[in-house]
């Protein structure tokens, strides 16, 4: 089997973040970047053939166990990480 190799190949890595509300109050994962306690909405990434919805519906439930139904999308956003690390 024979695989081509593009060199300067390019795909983006999407990331899916849910913000999920009731009662007032919002939904959180408390977890460590850089060894350092942070709050964060229930996030991940998109896999293989899914959807954006159904990604988030997914990544809320991993971290949560909480069941999420979305009811709009807040935006559609685009970041180069500088240091090209993901």
């Amino acid at each position: 089997m024979t695989t081509i190799e593009q060199p300067n190949s390019w795909y983006p890595h999407v990331t899916v973040a849910a913000i999920a509300q009731i009662h007032g109050k919002y939904l959180m994962v408390k977890e460590r970047i850089m060894g350092n306690p942070v709050f964060n909405q229930p996030a991940g990434h998109l896999e293989e053939h899914e959807t954006l919805q159904e990604a988030v519906i997914r990544e809320c439930m991993e971290e949560t166990g909480w069941k999420f139904e979305p009811e709009g999308l807040v935006g559609i956003y685009y970041m180069q990480n500088p240091s090209s690390i993901s």
